[in-house]
């Protein structure tokens, strides 16, 4: 009796620790999203290579690439061309993997549309539009009466930045960008 209970003893051990599971080697994923760019932030803690691969909702593989032998890394992966829905991103080092979902929708033309001041008693504006297609943008600017102090048009095909020189406006003002289709954003200051 003594024997088999020592024998069941040492089993319920060995099987015990075989069972338990090894602490992970991917310390950490992160996905950001950012509109249409989502990005990848990946820690191990070995040196190995790294599978990263996107599939859309009904389980298609839409991408896939290979990261060669490293720890960490970060990657940026643009979804304006895709249709809107749930993706599913699967990151694998050879001995683990980690799967995260996102859902991506797609942003008006200039959701993520920026204007920053660029310092205290300057009258210069800095205008931000990221932008991932090929369109017109028209930058239209309205003074306090809402008259049109300004207008340029611009032919975008990636990220698109300028300075705007407002200095001869006073009081309220407005600044309206308007793509090809009609879209519009507005920006409304006061000083």
């Amino acid at each position: 009796m003594k024997k088999l209970f020592a024998f069941l003893v040492v089993a319920f051990l060995v099987t015990g620790a075989t069972a338990a599971k090894s602490p992970s080697t991917i310390s950490n994923s992160i996905l950001q999203k950012n509109g249409s760019l989502i990005k990848l932030f990946y820690k191990g803690t070995i040196e190995s290579k790294v599978y990263v691969s996107i599939f859309d909702r009904q389980s298609n593989l839409i991408f896939s690439e290979v990261v060669d032998n490293t720890d960490e890394f970060t990657r940026l992966y643009n979804f304006s061309q895709l249709k809107q829905g749930s993706y599913k991103f699967k990151i694998s080092n050879g001995i683990d993997h980690v799967v995260q979902y996102i859902e991506h929708k797609n942003m008006p033309a200039f959701e993520s549309a920026r204007l920053i001041k660029m310092k205290e008693g300057n009258d210069r504006y800095m205008l931000l539009v990221p932008n991932k297609k090929q369109q017109a943008m028209d930058i239209i600017v309205y003074d306090a009466n809402g008259e049109q102090a300004y207008r340029a048009n611009h032919h975008l095909t990636g990220d698109f930045s300028t300075i705007l020189n407002l200095k001869q406006l006073q009081g309220e003002f407005t600044i309206m960008l308007v793509d090809s289709n009609g879209e519009t954003k507005e920006f409304s200051y006061s000083r």
